[in-house]
């Protein structure tokens, strides 16, 4: 597996990753529904976002496996791991990858608003819960978590 920078053709992988990995990997946690709403909002992704920022991706002999990006001010934004992908260690070298950035940057403090589906993840890796939220997406309240990790 290699970490490398997004690339603005990287865009049609990232959001096909984005929208399979929610209708797949958190399908046990949220309704259809929620779903639908959540894995319709892969549009937004946009490369003028995601190269705005520190963006990775996770790529093996040219097969994307995750991507996950690190905003100004030490929020943690995405983090997405094919369902293929799950329990390969994917997320842990995207979000290792992340959280030196983060340090590198002269962050001391890194948020995440995690899934009710990567909430444990975070937690395995010293973010503690500071409130669970809903979040109105297209007509659905998803809950999420708003988290954080001293670095």
């Amino acid at each position: 597996m290699e970490l490398r920078r997004f690339e603005a053709g990287d865009l049609p992988a990232v959001r096909e990753l984005f929208r399979h990995s929610i209708q797949t990997v958190c399908r046990g946690d949220y309704t259809p529904a929620e779903l639908s709403a959540w894995a319709g909002r892969a549009g937004n992704i946009t490369a003028e976002r995601l190269l705005a920022c520190y963006t990775l991706v996770a790529e093996e002999e040219g097969h994307l496996l995750g991507f996950s990006n690190l905003e100004p001010g030490g929020h943690l934004d995405c983090l997405y791991t094919a369902a293929e992908s799950q329990r390969r260690g994917v997320a842990a070298a995207l979000c290792d990858a992340l959280e030196a950035e983060a340090r590198r940057q002269g962050e001391k403090l890194l948020r995440v608003e995690a899934s009710r589906t990567a909430r444990g993840f975070f937690e395995r890796r010293g973010y503690q819960v500071q409130a669970a939220q809903l979040v109105p997406v297209d007509g659905e309240q998803l809950e999420n978590f708003r988290m954080q990790k001293l670095l």
